[in-house]
């Protein structure tokens, strides 16, 4: 791929997204193997997490972490919501409409964080996308709060309530996040950088040309009065 091919906007968006959902479908296929690489190397884990919060202050990688983020979340509540009638839900939820409800809960999730992934990738800082992933959390960390609460009567409902709450508010103030936080702006391609310049250019020889004066110089002659006065000095 050449130079000017990569700077195309196009051709970026698709590039990032690619890598983006190849790296996400990666760790989706490999996830028994990396938890159990991970669970013998605590060094390894902090390791990775302190990478991952360096590359946020790198606006290119951190568009590529959410995007990312978003498919792997995504690919992992979607199948957690096909596989929703094997899981284990509290005694006032054993019936058809807890698990029915579960997967919906889970369905939907997946779907919003892979339309948020898409919607990133194509529109970078896109505010409609931090819309959709914050739903996303808010509404499954919700979820899990009701559970907790209404199902076991486990004080860990706070927890998730607080979090889903906090993440409602950040969807609705989503529009007032500073762009800079979200992401670097594109790259102009070549042919855009050069018409810009031959305009500068040109704008620049205009101002160094000489141009006559707009008053003409009138050829009457002076009346008598102004004759006498200048002849007085």
């Amino acid at each position: 791929m050449n130079k000017a091919a990569f700077n195309n906007p196009v051709v970026r968006r698709t590039t990032l997204g690619i890598s983006a959902f190849t790296t996400a479908a990666a760790t989706f296929v490999m996830e028994q193997p990396v938890l159990r690489w991970l669970s013998d190397r605590s060094t390894a884990l902090s390791a990775v997490l302190f990478v991952l919060v360096l590359a946020m202050f790198a606006s290119l990688l951190r568009r590529f972490l959410v995007i990312t983020l978003c498919f792997t979340v995504g690919l992992f509540t979607i199948r957690g919501g096909l596989r929703a009638a094997t899981i284990a839900l509290p005694e006032l939820m054993r019936y058809t409409w807890g698990h029915a409800v579960w997967q919906g809960v889970l369905l939907l999730v997946g779907a919003m964080a892979i339309f948020a992934g898409l919607t990133e990738t194509v529109q970078p800082n896109s505010v409609l996308a931090r819309r959709v992933y914050f739903s996303a959390g808010g509404l499954f960390f919700l979820w899990q709060a009701f559970v907790l609460l209404f199902g076991f009567g486990s004080l860990r409902f706070i927890f998730y309530f607080v979090t889903g709450v906090a993440a409602v508010f950040a969807a609705v103030i989503a529009h007032q996040f500073e762009d800079g936080l979200a992401g670097e702006p594109e790259l102009p391609n070549d042919t855009s950088v050069q018409e810009q310049h031959d305009l500068a250019h040109k704008a620049s020889l205009r101002a160094k040309e000489w141009h006559d004066s707009l008053t003409k110089p009138t050829d009457d002659p002076p009346s008598s009065a102004e004759f006498r006065l200048s002849a007085r000095h």
